[in-house]
């Protein structure tokens, strides 16, 4: 069994849910798992509460949101078809009249 003495354990570095799925879709496409990143695409809306709070600027400067959108674009994670589930992509329409919506869906 492993021991640790005080001095040698670190706390654990703090990690937000964007960094986390980040790093995720970066490991994906390393791997050619465009599959991984269409999942995870409209997954990330709905666990990402940080939107309820900061609102659309703050997703639009947060660094690790920024690289999720242009892993989804620069792979063309959105060209497979994912109908089933919180996979399932929300028409425009659907997301008419929430800003973060909006912008997150629209990556035209």
């Amino acid at each position: 069994m492993l021991e640790l003495d005080l001095i040698q354990a670190h706390p654990a570095a703090e990690h937000t849910f964007a960094e986390v799925v980040a790093q995720v879709l970066e490991l994906a496409e390393k791997d050619g798992d465009i599959d991984l990143i269409r999942m995870w695409f409209p997954l990330f809306i709905l666990g990402f509460d940080n939107w309820k709070v900061d609102g659309l600027r703050g997703m639009k400067e947060d660094p690790y949101v920024q690289a999720i959108r242009e892993t989804t674009v620069r792979t063309d994670a959105l060209e497979i078809k994912m109908d089933y589930g919180a996979t399932a992509l929300p028409s425009l329409e659907d997301v008419s009249g929430i800003p973060v919506l909006e912008w997150w869906f629209d990556l035209g």
